[in-house]
Protein backbone atom coordinates (compact mmCIF):
# COMPACT_ATOMS: atom_id res chain seq x y z
CA UNK A 1 0.00 0.00 0.00
CA UNK A 2 1.15 3.33 -0.53
CA UNK A 3 2.02 6.11 2.52
CA UNK A 4 0.16 9.32 2.00
CA UNK A 5 2.97 11.28 0.21
CA UNK A 6 3.60 8.55 -2.01
CA UNK A 7 -0.39 9.12 -3.43
CA UNK A 8 -0.16 12.70 -2.89
CA UNK A 9 3.05 12.64 -5.51
CA UNK A 10 1.10 10.30 -7.86
CA UNK A 11 -1.53 12.98 -8.15
CA UNK A 12 0.67 16.13 -8.64
CA UNK A 13 2.25 14.17 -10.91
CA UNK A 14 -1.02 13.13 -12.84
CA UNK A 15 -2.22 16.18 -12.47
CA UNK A 16 1.15 18.01 -14.24
CA UNK A 17 2.11 20.12 -11.11
CA UNK A 18 5.62 18.09 -10.95
CA UNK A 19 8.19 18.00 -13.99
CA UNK A 20 10.43 15.86 -11.69
CA UNK A 21 8.80 12.18 -12.00
CA UNK A 22 10.10 9.51 -9.35
CA UNK A 23 8.69 6.51 -9.58
CA UNK A 24 7.95 4.42 -6.35
CA UNK A 25 6.53 1.41 -5.99
CA UNK A 26 5.56 -0.31 -2.65
CA UNK A 27 7.72 2.22 -0.75
CA UNK A 28 10.91 1.18 -2.95
CA UNK A 29 13.66 3.48 -3.25
CA UNK A 30 13.39 5.49 -6.40
CA UNK A 31 13.67 3.47 -9.17
CA UNK A 32 14.08 6.25 -12.09
CA UNK A 33 13.58 9.93 -12.67
CA UNK A 34 12.58 12.22 -15.44
CA UNK A 35 12.95 15.68 -15.75
CA UNK A 36 12.01 17.48 -18.97
CA UNK A 37 11.87 20.86 -19.26
CA UNK A 38 10.02 22.86 -22.18
CA UNK A 39 11.26 25.44 -24.73
CA UNK A 40 8.24 26.99 -26.11
CA UNK A 41 9.94 29.16 -28.57
CA UNK A 42 12.28 26.27 -29.85
CA UNK A 43 9.45 23.96 -29.90
CA UNK A 44 11.64 21.47 -28.17
CA UNK A 45 10.94 19.17 -25.08
CA UNK A 46 14.09 18.56 -23.35
CA UNK A 47 14.01 15.53 -20.91
CA UNK A 48 17.26 13.73 -18.46
CA UNK A 49 16.85 10.23 -17.74
CA UNK A 50 18.23 8.29 -14.97
CA UNK A 51 18.29 5.37 -12.84
CA UNK A 52 16.29 2.08 -13.62
CA UNK A 53 13.89 2.88 -16.38
CA UNK A 54 10.64 1.04 -16.50
CA UNK A 55 7.38 1.60 -18.13
CA UNK A 56 5.84 3.74 -15.49
CA UNK A 57 8.24 5.67 -15.26
CA UNK A 58 7.67 6.63 -19.13
CA UNK A 59 3.89 6.47 -18.47
CA UNK A 60 4.32 9.00 -15.65
CA UNK A 61 6.84 11.36 -18.20
CA UNK A 62 4.27 11.07 -20.54
CA UNK A 63 1.29 11.69 -18.79
CA UNK A 64 2.76 14.95 -17.00
CA UNK A 65 4.02 16.07 -20.49
CA UNK A 66 0.29 15.86 -21.77
CA UNK A 67 -1.00 17.45 -19.04
CA UNK A 68 1.95 20.49 -19.25
CA UNK A 69 -0.22 23.61 -20.83
CA UNK A 70 3.41 24.63 -22.84
CA UNK A 71 3.72 21.13 -24.23
CA UNK A 72 2.59 20.72 -28.39
CA UNK A 73 2.51 16.96 -29.77
CA UNK A 74 4.55 18.67 -32.98
CA UNK A 75 6.97 19.95 -30.56
CA UNK A 76 10.47 17.77 -30.78
CA UNK A 77 12.14 16.06 -28.24
CA UNK A 78 15.97 15.67 -26.88
CA UNK A 79 15.83 12.37 -24.98
CA UNK A 80 19.20 12.39 -22.73
CA UNK A 81 19.50 8.59 -21.80
CA UNK A 82 23.05 8.80 -20.43
CA UNK A 83 22.54 8.45 -17.30
CA UNK A 84 19.81 5.63 -17.56
CA UNK A 85 22.02 2.46 -15.67
CA UNK A 86 19.50 0.03 -16.88
CA UNK A 87 15.88 -0.47 -18.75
CA UNK A 88 13.02 -2.68 -18.20
CA UNK A 89 10.53 -2.79 -20.46
CA UNK A 90 8.54 -6.09 -21.95
CA UNK A 91 7.57 -6.12 -25.93
CA UNK A 92 4.14 -5.47 -24.65
CA UNK A 93 5.06 -2.87 -22.87
CA UNK A 94 7.34 -1.30 -25.68
CA UNK A 95 4.21 -1.68 -28.16
CA UNK A 96 1.97 0.14 -25.69
CA UNK A 97 4.10 3.21 -25.29
CA UNK A 98 4.77 3.33 -29.32
CA UNK A 99 1.40 3.10 -30.01
CA UNK A 100 -1.19 4.25 -27.15
CA UNK A 101 1.42 6.23 -24.49
CA UNK A 102 3.91 8.58 -26.33
CA UNK A 103 2.32 11.66 -26.78
CA UNK A 104 4.50 13.43 -29.55
CA UNK A 105 3.51 12.81 -32.79
CA UNK A 106 4.77 10.74 -35.61
CA UNK A 107 6.42 14.04 -37.57
CA UNK A 108 8.17 15.05 -34.62
CA UNK A 109 11.96 15.18 -34.63
CA UNK A 110 13.06 12.65 -31.61
CA UNK A 111 16.73 12.83 -30.61
CA UNK A 112 18.17 10.01 -28.47
CA UNK A 113 21.27 10.65 -26.41
CA UNK A 114 23.30 7.73 -25.66
CA UNK A 115 26.89 6.32 -23.57
CA UNK A 116 26.53 2.16 -23.98
CA UNK A 117 25.31 -0.41 -26.36
CA UNK A 118 21.68 -0.76 -24.00
CA UNK A 119 20.63 2.97 -24.67
CA UNK A 120 21.33 2.41 -28.20
CA UNK A 121 19.54 -0.73 -28.03
CA UNK A 122 16.41 0.79 -25.61
CA UNK A 123 16.44 3.97 -28.71
CA UNK A 124 16.38 0.97 -31.45
CA UNK A 125 13.50 -0.50 -30.40
CA UNK A 126 11.41 2.84 -30.58
CA UNK A 127 12.50 3.64 -33.87
CA UNK A 128 11.21 0.41 -35.09
CA UNK A 129 7.75 1.04 -33.50
CA UNK A 130 7.78 4.45 -35.33
CA UNK A 131 6.87 3.91 -38.91
CA UNK A 132 8.52 7.31 -40.19
CA UNK A 133 12.21 6.15 -38.72
CA UNK A 134 13.72 9.37 -40.83
CA UNK A 135 12.58 11.48 -37.49
CA UNK A 136 14.52 9.26 -34.46
CA UNK A 137 18.19 9.82 -34.30
CA UNK A 138 20.67 8.57 -32.02
CA UNK A 139 23.77 10.77 -30.91
CA UNK A 140 26.42 10.57 -28.58
CA UNK A 141 26.58 14.01 -27.36
CA UNK A 142 23.73 16.75 -26.98
CA UNK A 143 25.65 19.12 -28.99
CA UNK A 144 25.00 16.86 -31.92
CA UNK A 145 21.04 16.19 -31.01
CA UNK A 146 20.85 19.98 -30.53
CA UNK A 147 22.22 20.64 -34.08
CA UNK A 148 19.82 17.93 -36.30
CA UNK A 149 16.59 18.84 -34.42
CA UNK A 150 17.55 22.53 -34.90
CA UNK A 151 17.94 21.93 -38.60
CA UNK A 152 21.82 23.64 -38.38
CA UNK A 153 24.03 20.17 -38.56
CA UNK A 154 24.61 20.43 -42.70
CA UNK A 155 22.92 17.26 -43.07
CA UNK A 156 19.05 17.07 -43.86
CA UNK A 157 18.65 13.68 -41.97
CA UNK A 158 20.52 11.52 -40.35
CA UNK A 159 24.32 10.33 -41.22
CA UNK A 160 25.80 6.95 -40.84
CA UNK A 161 28.09 8.44 -37.78
CA UNK A 162 24.76 9.46 -35.95
CA UNK A 163 22.62 6.58 -37.31
CA UNK A 164 21.70 3.97 -34.85
CA UNK A 165 24.29 1.61 -34.53
CA UNK A 166 24.21 -2.19 -32.81
CA UNK A 167 28.37 -1.78 -32.47
CA UNK A 168 29.22 1.50 -32.33
CA UNK A 169 29.65 1.92 -28.82
CA UNK A 170 32.00 0.06 -26.19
Amino acid sequence: MLANNDLALRWQVALGFLAVLPITTNMAPLAASLVYSIDSAARIVSVQAAGHLTFSAIEGYAISLRADRRFSPTFSEIVDLRTVDSVSLSAREVMTLADGVDPFSHSSKRAFVVRSQDQVNAAHLHRILRPQTKTICVFYSIDEAREWISGTSGSGGCTVRQRLSLSGLP
